[in-house]
């Protein structure tokens, strides 16, 4: 199955800091997106997606046509397993959203994930790894990871749930942070009237430092 997107988009501005003297800038730019689900079986599947001329410019002069420039940034790929017991996702795939927009950070994340849901409940749980700093005999167990354990429950009108997770960021060498993120969150639809809210807190835990 193929899916994905192309568009041109092109700008003009005049006049920009209100200036006399400023002069127009006008130009083009483009992206081709294409995501790819290879369906092995009904219980597994791979998914991959890369973005190529992503907000390149037209006839760019340190880009120009011809000239074998990488333009290709594969962001994504993952596998998912489906069993009885629940899914399981594991590779480079979306991460950083959670609830409602407040406080997302959208981006390609190396996971492992597990979900099981049981009507409108789903559980989560999802081992992240934000960086890797093992470098053979000089650098130890320098790492960013993230473990993540979510219910959230979703209604024809309403959805809510919490999200915790434990961070444990020893990527810089002078300090280390060990504490748990609660991440709550609801969203409602009322007729006209839409109400959500998240809150995120970041404590239970400390930072320390070599001095």
């Amino acid at each position: 199955k193929f899916s994905g997107q192309f568009y041109v988009k092109g700008y003009y501005n005049s006049n920009y800091e209100l200036n006399d003297n400023d002069a127009s800038d006008a130009y083009m730019t483009m992206r081709l997106r294409v995501q790819t689900d290879f369906l092995v079986s009904d219980n597994l599947s791979l998914t991959t997606r890369f973005d190529a001329l992503d907000n390149k410019r037209w006839c760019d002069s340190d880009n120009p046509p011809g000239a074998g420039n990488d333009n290709i940034d594969w962001d994504r790929a993952y596998m998912t397993i489906k069993t009885d017991l629940g899914t399981f996702s594991t590779g480079r795939m979306s991460g950083g959203s959670w609830g409602t927009l407040f406080n997302d950070t959208e981006g390609e994340r190396d996971r492992i994930k597990y979900a099981k849901s049981f009507g409108g409940l789903t559980l989560l749980a999802i081992y992240e790894k934000n960086a890797e700093g093992d470098e053979g005999n000089l650098v130890s167990d320098q790492d960013f990871d993230v473990y993540y354990l979510a219910p959230y429950y979703k209604m024809e009108n309403m959805s809510f749930g919490v999200l915790v997770g434990w961070v444990l960021n020893k990527s810089v060498s002078s300090q280390e942070d060990n504490y748990f993120a609660v991440v709550p969150y609801f969203t409602g639809q009322f007729g006209p009237f839409g109400l959500q809210g998240e809150v995120r807190y970041n404590g239970f835990g400390d930072r320390d430092y070599d001095d």
